[in-house]
């Protein structure tokens, strides 16, 4: 499918894969498969590892996982050029680089680590992912952000 005048594809997500955008029916249709929980589609950058395990000293041990949406595309296969979705691309790499700064400064104080990491988690990254898919109406077929919308149930 080439790109319109509207919206190019990910050079990250798609570089190697074919591109393909959610049918009419897409966004109301809710899907989650067992296999989705080792996700590894459009929009995840791989070279970030998601999966961090803490055991502190006299608490009890927790993983923190992360949800790295693509910078490009900001998880939807799809990138715009209009400047709502360039502050959106803004704020999803400062979301990484906070979660990851985080990570880095409170490794050893499980409980500052884990109230940032849920607070970055559970509330800022679906207020980014629902906003990145009301900009792209049709994002990629089995986008990431449209896997976490279903994951986190929210409306769009």
């Amino acid at each position: 499918m080439q790109p319109n005048e509207n919206y190019t594809i990910c050079p990250v997500c798609f570089k190697d894969r074919e591109f393909e955008l959610e049918g009419e029916s897409g966004p109301h249709v809710k899907h989650l498969y067992t296999t989705d929980a080792g996700f590894n589609g459009p929009g995840k950058n791989r070279s970030i590892k998601d999966n961090y395990f803490f055991n502190a000293e006299g608490a009890p041990s927790f993983w923190v996982h992360l949800f790295p949406l693509c910078k490009e595309c900001c998880g939807t296969g799809v990138v715009l050029s209009d400047d709502d979705f360039k502050q959106l691309q803004m704020e999803v790499s400062m979301m990484t680089d906070n979660l990851q700064s985080i990570i880095h400064s409170f490794k050893d104080h499980s409980d500052v680590l884990r109230e940032h990491a849920e607070r970055l988690t559970l509330v800022l990254l679906p207020l980014i992912v629902r906003r990145s898919l009301r900009l792209v109406r049709r994002p990629a077929k089995h986008s990431y952000a449209r896997y976490l919308a279903n994951l986190f149930d929210l409306e769009m």
